[in-house]
């Protein structure tokens, strides 16, 4: 159902939701070639293996389905990412970043 009108908080993405209950810092990001459009992003020091590790022990830890893995997963892998001199942004030009009301980061 499509809504002309914003009425309050867009919820958040699963994926939003699932990278926060990580322990990272989902936030607004504009890669490159986006032109100013701004999806879903973290900023980490970890490398690519080491999220992809921690994301899926915890889907592993809290007994995710897998009908709700195989749809995270599809969703894990429309990522793009940019080197930050020590850190690494991991975006989904695809999923929106929705705030939650507080301080919005946006990178």
């Amino acid at each position: 159902m499509k809504n002309s009108q914003k009425s309050g908080p867009q919820e958040k993405s699963e994926l939003q939701e699932l990278l926060k209950n990580v322990n990272y810092n989902p936030q607004s990001y504009s890669g490159r070639g986006m032109y100013g459009k701004e999806c879903l992003a973290i900023v980490t020091n970890d490398k690519e293996k080491e999220v992809l590790s921690e994301i899926f022990i915890y889907l592993v830890r809290n007994n995710y389905d897998s009908t709700e893995i195989v749809s995270l997963v599809n969703a894990l892998k429309e990522y793009k990412s940019d080197s930050m001199g020590k850190k690494y942004v991991y975006y989904w030009p695809y999923e929106k970043f929705e705030d939650e009301g507080e301080d919005e980061d946006t990178i």
